[in-house]
């Protein structure tokens, strides 16, 4: 399960009997059944949360590149985006990724956006360099974000 942990694409296993990665884990899947698996790590926000896995018990299947490439672009779109709203459902508290700026630091986002430096933005805004520069990094905070572009692409939504 750790190689598919460190790996973007997802891991087809045509045969679970044989299959040698599985190791201890290989004996659970054939009493359950499984024959053959697809699995892809699920991410939400660049974060790790889950595993998703497509299971084939009638036979030993092998998995097509279509299958493959649908498996990689539906947990990146879909299933790992809604695991990712599933447990901040369930602990709200430990994600700050919903969290919306504030109204004055998302009009000073949005002028960052359209390429503004923090002093243009001050100055526009009747507001001190340094109240500027608290906006923004209370905004990367709430947000996580890692830097003021990463802080723009967050807020598209509201901007």
């Amino acid at each position: 399960m750790q190689k598919i942990w460190q790996t973007s694409s997802p891991m087809a296993i045509n045969n679970v009997s044989s299959h040698d990665e599985l190791k201890e884990l290989k004996d659970v899947f054939l009493n359950a059944g499984c024959k053959s698996m697809l699995l892809q790590r699920l991410l939400w926000e660049e974060k790790l949360i889950g595993i998703a896995c497509i299971d084939y018990t009638l036979k030993p299947h092998v998995w097509s590149e279509h299958e493959i490439n649908f498996m990689q672009t539906f947990c990146s779109k879909f299933l790992g985006p809604l695991a990712g709203i599933s447990n901040y459902w369930f602990n709200p508290k430990l994600h700050s990724m919903f969290s919306k700026p504030t109204e004055s630091e998302l009009i000073a986002i949005r002028l960052a956006a359209k390429g503004l430096t923090y002093k243009q933005i001050a100055d526009q805004l009747n507001k001190s360099t340094r109240t500027i520069e608290n906006q923004f990094r209370n905004a990367r905070n709430r947000l996580n974000a890692r830097n003021q572009i990463d802080l723009v692409k967050k807020c598209e939504h509201w901007l």
